[in-house]
């Protein structure tokens, strides 16, 4: 089964945590695509993010951000979605076999399973 994991870049800001960052003027400023070209530019470092006395709690979502890709590619790894114990605001959209979060019915739900 192949998944195709895709996240608009602006939501890269809360996926690292970066909204725990306020000590960093630009994290805290700007707009959340330009951080994440930043973080490609290299712009924003580990050197960098680890002077924010907030690092510690931002440090695990970078790891799980780091490695994403190992964990997928991991067959230790189980997926469950249970809809009545989720915190998220994010809608579900159900297929016979996986759930996926979508914004609405009619987007793009960002999640595609190929060969199933």
């Amino acid at each position: 089964m192949d998944i195709d994991l895709r996240f608009d870049r602006g939501h890269f800001h809360h996926l690292a945590g970066f909204q725990y960052l306020r000590d960093i003027d630009f994290i805290r400023t700007a707009e959340r695509e330009a951080v994440f070209l930043a973080v490609l530019e290299e712009r924003i470092t580990m050197a960098l993010l680890e002077k924010s006395p907030n690092f510690q709690k931002i440090s695990p979502r970078l790891t799980v951000l780091n490695n994403l890709e190992n964990y997928l590619d991991s067959d230790q790894l189980i997926f469950r979605y249970l809809e009545e114990k989720s915190f998220s605001k994010i809608k579900a959209v159900s297929n016979d076999k996986f759930k996926y979060p979508t914004n609405d019915k009619n987007s793009d739900p960002g999640v595609k399973l190929n060969n199933c």
